[in-house]
């Protein structure tokens, strides 16, 4: 019984391992939720990007609307469309607008396993006199003894992005596409070319219905957005 034992537990041990080894080559996902309108209107690509006039209002967030500018800028032209210096020479004006929510507490419950050694009775054979008599002794085994119910809380955010495409004298919209994403990071700044990526492919499209786009932590063309971003200083042409 003791071999028996000792290979229980050595499955067990084998078994958390693989966990942390799969847990830890598993990429974290972020979940977006994407809807897009179009009005099917044939326009000219060339445009001029501006942010909503409410985040103008901020002057504390001048440089992060500009870098944040440079990822739409890079998606619109893997697009297709080209960046125009002034309004005047484009065919068409395209707002962004962005935010992130208040703190909201989430509190769930959920089932984590006991393990603990247990004191069990095992019988052997003693042989005395040619004959088997039999005895008991104890033993430990580590072993599942049941549940627990834990309370977790943690703190969720919710960050948006809205990209609309509009005439030049705004008395017409072409198209508009919206990002949403709900996890624990406060870090807009990291969040937000995840968001860009996500929406990406529903640019000047209708998507008909709320899509959900899964994005790896390590998404490569995130990776290199961040890197052409940061090092760009303008993509206007």
């Amino acid at each position: 019984m003791k071999k028996i034992k000792n290979l229980n537990n050595m499955i067990y041990i084998l078994l958390l391992g693989i966990f942390f080894i799969l847990s830890g080559c598993t990429s974290y996902r972020h979940s977006i939720q994407v809807s897009s309108y179009s009005a099917n209107v044939l326009a000219g690509n060339r445009y001029y990007l501006e942010v909503s006039e409410n985040k103008l209002k901020d002057k504390n967030l001048i440089l992060q609307i500009q870098e944040f500018e440079k990822y739409i800028d890079i998606v619109l032209q893997q697009k297709g469309y080209v960046k125009s210096k002034n309004l005047k020479n484009a065919d068409q004006l395209i707002i962004f607008d962005y935010d992130i929510s208040e703190p909201q507490i989430h509190t769930y419950s959920y089932d984590e396993p006991v393990w603990d050694t247990v004191l069990r009775p095992y019988t052997r054979y003693r042989k005395i006199d040619g004959r088997y008599y039999p005895y008991t002794y104890w033993d430990r085994d580590y072993e599942l003894i049941g549940y627990r119910t834990k309370i977790r809380t943690k703190t969720l955010y919710t960050k948006n992005i809205s990209i609309t495409s509009f005439s030049k004298t705004k008395n017409k919209s072409f198209w508009q596409v919206n990002g949403s994403m709900t996890d624990t990071s406060n870090d807009l700044r990291y969040s937000f070319p995840f968001l860009v990526k996500g929406i990406s492919s529903y640019i000047g499209t209708d998507s008909g219905q709320v899509i959900n786009i899964t994005i790896p932590d390590d998404d490569l063309d995130v990776e290199m957005m961040r890197r052409e971003g940061v090092n760009t200083s303008t993509l206007a042409k």
